[in-house]
Order: structure tokens, then sequence, then C-alpha cells
């Protein structure tokens, strides 16, 4: 039994009993009850570019918002694109990183992933045809770890702003699509950061990299999916 199982277990019955949300019980931590492992994988939004205090990334402040009970790590590689044969000046497919091992060292239980905006580049031009074979080798990596997590794509992704240099471009729409498919293909959660955030311009002063207030807001709305009552424990075994 897994630690995801192992927390549904032990908190359904506490949760009945003290009449507050499954979820409350079943991510408390403590010896006999490990903290759920949320490993979130992606680029520069990820890793939080643009935001000189790691503290205020979306992940750290996920972290905050979820409590002690989960055990949230920031696994984010600047420039990475899903596509793992991409090359603009380096290598630059998500998988081909050491952010990729390190995550499938953590052995996570949930894996939220934010990959593909670079995806809409002229430099992943020639490799975005693979795009779902590739997200669905990033996802296969992760679904052969012991732990079985559950996985989060983003999709639609986190919008782009007028003055970014893809805005507007129907290679977004194509990505955000691919992405879609890939999802479907694998039985992946799909969790749409596009209507949260699209009227907040003032969140993105680079018309693509969030400020701390677009984290926290990112943060949010990751954690109102996972903490909604029973939702955490949406293995992805229940795809299979």
């Amino acid at each position: 039994m897994n630690r995801l199982h192992l927390n549904l277990a032990m908190g359904t019955g506490l949760a009945l009993l003290l009449a507050g949300p499954a979820w409350a019980a079943a991510s408390s931590g403590g010896p006999g009850n490990p903290a759920v492992r949320v490993a979130c994988i992606g680029d520069s939004i990820t890793a939080g570019y643009g935001i000189s205090d790691p503290s205020r990334t979306y992940p750290a402040q996920l972290q905050k918002l979820l409590g002690p009970g989960f055990e949230v790590r920031n696994f984010g590689h600047s420039g990475c694109t899903v596509t793992r044969d991409t090359v603009s000046g380096w290598a630059r497919g998500y998988i081909r990183q050491v952010e990729h091992t390190n995550a499938l060292a953590f052995q996570p239980d949930i894996v939220i992933c934010n990959l593909g905006i670079n995806d809409v580049s002229s430099f992943a031009d020639a490799q975005r045809q693979h795009l779902v074979r590739d997200y669905r080798e990033i996802i296969a990596a992760y679904r052969a770890l012991p732990t079985v997590p559950r996985i989060i794509l983003w999709q639609r992704l986190a919008p782009l702003f007028p003055g970014q240099t893809y805005y507007g471009k129907p290679v977004v729409t194509e990505v955000n699509n691919l992405i879609r498919q890939a999802a479907d293909l694998s039985g992946a959660e799909a969790i749409d950061m596009t209507t949260p955030l699209v009227d907040h311009p003032e969140w993105f002063p680079d018309h693509i990299h969030p400020n701390t207030t677009g984290a926290r807001r990112i943060a949010e709305e990751i954690s109102g999916r996972l903490l909604t009552a029973g939702n955490t424990f949406q293995n992805s075994n229940s795809f299979r």
C-alpha cells in the first residue's frame, strides 16, 4: 500500500468521526501516516523565474496552502520543452534534465506538470509533431514508479499577454490541443491555468512569468483541486 492509499484508508474513518473533509485527516502527516509527496515539474514558471524570493514561487506557496501533511518540491528548469529532442543552444527536453531525474528519485504521490509554453517557440517547430509522443514518455516515466502517482497536466497553459512574442498566435492553441491529446491518451488529469489568470495581466510583468501574486493564484488553483474532499486520492490507478 503506497502513501496515498495509506493516507486514504486512515483518513476516511477519521473524517467521518470528526465530520470534516476527508483530506484533513488523510493528509495529517506524522508517524505511520507519511506526508503526501508532490513533485512540481516544469519550466521557468515552476522554477520561479522573475521571483527573487524562493519562498514565493508557486510550489513554495502551494506547500504553505497544503500544510504539513504534504511535502511539495520544486523541480522546475527554465527553458525546457516537452519535446525531448528540441535543441536551441542546449538540449531543452525536460526528460533530459537533472530535475527530471531528481523528481523521479523523490518518488512522488502526485505530479503537477507545467510544460509546453516553450514548445510554442520557433526553435521547437521541427519537433512539435512529436509533442504527444514525448509527453506520454514523460508521463510513463512517473507512472512506472512504485507510488504510481496521480498526474495533473496544465491544459490550458498559463496565458500569454499582449507584448509577448507568441501572444494570439495559432501555435498556442495547437500546443494546448496537443497537451489535451497527451492527457487523454495517457489517462492523466488536466487543470486549466488560463481561466483563473487571463484577466490579470498585472500579475505577469514580462507578459509570460507570474509575479508573487500570480504564483499565489496558481498555487490556490492547484491546492483547491487537491484539497477538494476526497479529490487528493483520485490516484492514476483509476484510469488503468
